[in-house]
């Protein structure tokens, strides 16, 4: 299967063929763009462009049902571009501050919501240059990586791919602490266990504040690695809050107190988790 890049690039090369007899038939210029009487106007450009690239044999062959969705991204595009153009050039002396702003505009246009064209581009030069750099010998691109890396664009704002990778973050360094806390219970150790349990609830609060004492997957980690593999784990709340107020000096704070308590509940609670500790 073809990587992102040789995609986007093909891409790129269709839609210059195409675009460019289109545009010239369609009489695009700043002038008529924006015009509702004139067929040169974004309308009818639009109609053409799916005319005359969208139903073409080899944009259909090369995208398949994606080839809608690039064409409204480089129409999208365009049209920035142009508005950008346009707008310059009409807006009066006194307004021409205004340039600035709608060159802001153009880019978020061109740059945000051309993303999948340009990003892919962007990477490979990237990863080209510093192998530039490099004495290794450059490996090759994993074509299943590009592809996952495509999904989780598709599927998460970048807003909640770094959420995500901060719960994971936690989860991954918390792992220990409560594999060693059942451990210890299990052994007949429970000062071990309280420890242990004590320290992760302070790293979240220290290092993750800004994740919830109750999130439901951290609670789902900490259940299914330890909670719920011991007996009573609601009697453990009492003696680990003790042991979080020692070793927190801010824990004795109503607010932080609040924290605590409400993640002890969402970890040990007893409506927390069924145990299946046998």
């Amino acid at each position: 299967s073809q990587t992102s890049l040789e995609a986007t690039v093909r891409f790129l090369l269709i839609i210059s063929i195409f675009f460019v007899p289109v545009a010239s038939h369609a009489g695009l210029s700043c002038e008529n763009l924006f015009r509702n009487d004139s067929e040169a106007s974004l309308v009818y450009l639009a109609h053409q462009i799916e005319d005359d690239v969208l139903t073409s044999p080899l944009v259909k062959k090369s995208f398949g049902k994606k080839a809608r969705g690039f064409a409204v991204i480089t129409a999208t595009m365009v049209a920035s571009a142009a508005l950008s153009t346009h707008l310059t050039s009409e807006l009066p002396k006194d307004m021409a501050f205004l340039s600035a702003l709608v060159g802001q505009i153009s880019t978020i246009g061109i740059f945000v919501l051309g993303a999948p064209i340009w990003q892919p581009i962007s990477s490979a030069l990237h990863k080209f240059a510093f192998g530039l750099s490099s004495e290794k010998s450059e490996m090759p691109s994993d074509p299943a990586l590009e592809k996952l890396w495509q999904s989780t664009q598709a599927r998460y704002s970048q807003n909640a791919q770094m959420s995500r990778n901060l719960i994971h973050s936690f989860l991954v360094a918390a792992h220990a602490n409560l594999s060693t806390a059942r451990e210890a219970m299990l052994e007949g150790r429970e000062r071990l266990a309280i420890d242990q349990l004590a320290e992760t609830a302070i790293r979240l609060r220290r290092l993750f504040s800004e994740i919830d004492p109750t999130d439901s997957s951290v609670a789902l980690a900490v259940q299914a690695t330890f909670t719920r593999h011991i007996e009573q784990p609601e009697k453990m709340e009492a003696d680990v809050m003790k042991q979080i107020e020692l070793d927190d000096p801010e824990a004795r704070n109503p607010e932080v107190q609040n924290y605590y308590h409400r993640l002890l509940r969402s970890w040990l609670g007893r409506n927390a988790v069924t145990s299946t500790a046998s």
